[in-house]
């Protein structure tokens, strides 16, 4: 006979050899995979999912960026832009902006439903991160194309609109048909991305962290119901004070250094990039503090900080160069 005791032995010997550091709720501690098999899997999803919507957030922020660019090599000489004559280019690009603006949300939502909580942020960093490289090597690539001014008879700034356009078409055709969906759709659409049981992995592991991976109908008073909810402005007005800057300096950066302080259109664009390289490590440095200890709002604070501090520096280099100082 078996006493009570020899059980617990017999159960603790079936457990699996590698002991993990558990996370949230045990979050690690799976009946099916190990905690090594579980990385595999998803790296796995980070290098198809991640890097698919890097690449895409990529080419949006070269995009966006080109205005500035463009402005420098040329175009505001060529076409005599002054003040109010940006109105109907201005008009142009809140068009673009209308059919860019469901990207990045949507891209942010379909990350979370993959990720846990406390893996999530690290995700967040590297898909933005990647754009914030793009954005580095935008004004080098823009100077790159400034030496086809005069081919096939377009100036370099039309060069400029003309291949990171090209390359805005190319990469989501690829995105189309490599970008993967949700986890339960993935599942029951037998998708060959992961096997069965790995997709029931990553929902047992949603489910476990938050119980949220199956996808509810649509309820329109609960849908209008979030705007209800201070969090939700909340968030949304540190979103907007993040944006106006960042989308600020995306914008206009080679024409502050240009006609702010005086550089030429090659420094000017080739300088575009130190900004977003020191940005990128800082990013990734916060995130992964922030998954590691389980913060958020001391970071949200310290970056903020941070940019309350560097525009002011900024606006009174600007104003010091124009007064030769």
């Amino acid at each position: 006979m078996t006493t009570v005791e020899d059980s617990k032995i017999s159960e603790a010997q079936v457990e699996p050899v590698e002991s993990q550091k558990p996370m949230l709720n045990n979050i690690d501690d799976d009946p099916v995979y190990s905690y090594r098999e579980q990385r595999k899997i998803i790296r796995r999803i980070d290098a198809r999912l991640i890097v698919m919507l890097g690449f895409l957030h990529t080419v949006s922020l070269i995009d966006r960026g080109n205005l500035g660019t463009a402005s420098v090599a040329g175009m505001e000489k060529e076409l005599k832009l002054r003040g109010t004559q940006y109105v109907g280019l201005l008009g142009i690009r809140v068009i673009i902006g209308a059919l860019e603006a469901g990207f990045f949300p949507a891209a942010v939502y379909l990350i979370s439903t993959w990720y846990t909580r406390y893996d999530i942020q690290k995700r967040y960093a590297i898909f933005y991160l990647l754009g914030c490289v793009a954005s580095a090597f935008t004004g080098i690539l823009s100077y790159g194309i400034t030496f086809m001014h005069g081919l096939g008879g377009l100036t370099a700034w039309r060069w400029i609109y003309v291949i990171q356009g090209l390359l805005t078409c190319v990469v989501a055709i690829i995105g189309y048909f490599v970008l993967i969906d949700f986890p339960d759709r993935m599942k029951n659409n037998k998708q060959k991305f992961l096997s069965e049981g790995e997709y029931e992995f990553i929902i047992r592991r949603i489910t476990k962290d938050r119980a949220d991976v199956t996808i509810e109908p649509f309820n329109l008073k609960k849908y209008l119901s979030a705007g209800l909810d201070i969090n939700i402005w909340a968030f949304g007005f540190i979103y907007y004070s993040t944006t106006t800057t960042a989308y600020a300096i995306s914008y206009f950066l080679p024409i502050i250094y240009r006609q702010g302080m005086g550089f030429s259109m090659g420094a000017s664009l080739c300088l575009f990039a130190p900004p977003y390289a020191a940005a990128g490590i800082l990013m990734f440095a916060t995130s992964w503090i922030g998954d590691k200890y389980h913060l958020r709002g001391p970071i949200l604070i310290f970056n903020a900080i941070l940019t309350i501090i560097g525009l002011p520096l900024m606006v009174s280099v600007v104003s010091k160069r124009k007064k030769g100082i």
